[in-house]
């Protein structure tokens, strides 16, 4: 049976999104070194079994979010969307953080975007969740480009990244067109201003043009697999364009393989596909293990009825779907977020078999350091109304109690990185047992 075009491009639009947030979450596991791999192994997985994503696919969320509230870029909103939202849980990268807890405490986003890098990050957080904008902007090409930079720029104001952030956007449209692998490749090419990117794009140009069977290692080496734009955004790309005719699971192994920064390679490749192949071809089973796996879903149809070219072309469904729930599945994932991080949180805290096997895990980390940080700077955000939604006014009150005792106690705890020094001081153990009290009390 063939479809309609705007049924068609329904289902492309819902193929980038969950094509997104599943690459992320399936490349989360394999991404970075052995720490990064432990690390996630512990927080990669919600209570009910499904894989979490990671701050790929909740930096993409939250632009929805922004773009289906405003109608339009709002830089000024998303820079308060994305520090509303951020949780060291997530796997926010360190600069990234810095720069969404400057933003969080009242800096202006165009001063806190320069505060790691003085010419902004060149990092690849734009290109990440530049899907959303190629989606949103799919009926405007002309305004494209412009937008996918002005996304980036709150986070990733180097020419690099946004140029990283126009190609994937710019792209993903193309994908959504019926584009085939060349022609989504020239059409990114074409979005670049920056020169630096012209070698790889001839190199997988070569490539793909040859059908060449190239090996993980050698893609990685030539054309990158690193955090930067310039050393994943043409690799996604690539990636997209040699598997859009393939499976998803064959793209991802091949990700997976080549190593570095799996999960957001995997994203950005993952959105392109799904947008080329549609939602039907993302595999099924690992969708129905994807956390929040209705809600992302959601997104992709609220954003293809936000953007409409004409409003004629909208049909009934189109229109109570837009007036009734614009944005509820993304406020229901943010507080489910919360909630889960918090919880997860009071019960490290509490159990200190816990917080052994954490520092065994990732040697390197100072683990009551991170125990007071992640409390203190991370999850507890009271004045956040997501955070104030996520919990009754009875669970909030148990909340600040615990909070006000950690906060009069710290000042006793060891200087010392080891638990086991730690787990010595009676502060500790006051606490540790505190949180498990609250943690008792909430279900």
């Amino acid at each position: 049976m063939s479809h309609s075009p705007s049924t068609e491009l329904e289902e492309r639009c819902r193929g980038a999104v969950l094509g997104l947030a599943l690459g992320d979450a399936l490349g989360a596991p394999h991404e970075g070194g052995p720490i990064e791999r432990l690390l996630w192994r512990w927080i990669g997985s919600t209570r009910d079994g499904r894989r979490r994503f990671t701050d790929d696919t909740q930096m993409a969320l939250d632009l929805a979010d922004s773009l289906l509230r405003c109608g339009k870029v709002d830089q000024d909103d998303l820079a308060k969307t994305f520090a509303g939202s951020y949780r060291w849980s997530r796997g926010y990268g360190p600069a990234a953080a810095h720069v969404l807890k400057r933003i969080r405490s009242g800096r202006d986003w165009r001063e806190a975007n320069r505060s790691v890098h003085r010419t902004g990050s060149f990092g690849n957080g734009g290109a990440m969740r530049a899907p959303i904008v190629g989606v949103f902007f799919h009926a405007q090409p002309e305004n494209l480009a412009a937008a996918a930079r002005q996304t980036a720029e709150v986070t990733h104001a180097h020419p690099l990244a946004m140029d990283g952030a126009a190609m994937i956007a710019v792209a993903t449209s193309a994908a959504l067109a019926g584009a085939d692998a060349r022609t989504l490749l020239d059409r990114a090419r074409q979005a670049a201003t920056q020169p630096e990117y012209a070698e790889r794009f001839a190199i997988a140009a070569e490539w793909l043009t040859a059908n060449a069977p190239v090996s993980p290692r050698e893609a990685r080496a030539r054309l990158g697999m690193g955090i930067t734009a310039l050393a994943s955004c043409v690799t996604a790309l690539y990636l997209a364009g040699r598997f859009r005719d393939q499976p998803f699971e064959a793209m991802l192994a091949f990700t997976a393989a080549a190593g570095g920064d799996v999960d957001t390679v995997s994203a950005m490749a993952g959105a392109l596909w799904g947008a080329a192949n549609g939602a039907a071809k993302v595999p099924a089973a690992a969708i129905a293990r994807l956390e929040a796996a209705e809600q992302i879903d959601a997104v992709g149809r609220q954003l293809v009825v936000a953007r409409r070219a004409d409003p004629r072309e909208r049909s009934a469904a189109d229109k109570e779907r837009a007036a009734t729930s614009p944005v509820r599945p993304l406020t229901e994932s943010v507080e489910d977020t919360i909630r889960s991080g918090i919880l997860r949180l009071l019960e490290l805290i509490a159990d200190p078999a816990a917080q052994e096997r954490y520092e065994r895990d990732v040697p390197m980390a100072n683990v009551p350091a991170e125990l007071v940080s992640m409390w203190f700077d991370d999850q507890y955000q009271p004045a956040s109304s997501s955070f104030r939604a996520a919990f009754t006014a009875a669970e909030l009150q148990l909340l600040a109690e615990f909070h006000q005792f950690y906060d009069s106690r710290t000042s006793s705890l060891p200087s010392s990185r080891r638990v086991r020094d730690l787990h010595r001081c009676r502060a500790w153990t006051e606490i540790m047992a505190m949180a498990a009290s609250v943690r008792s009390r909430i279900r």
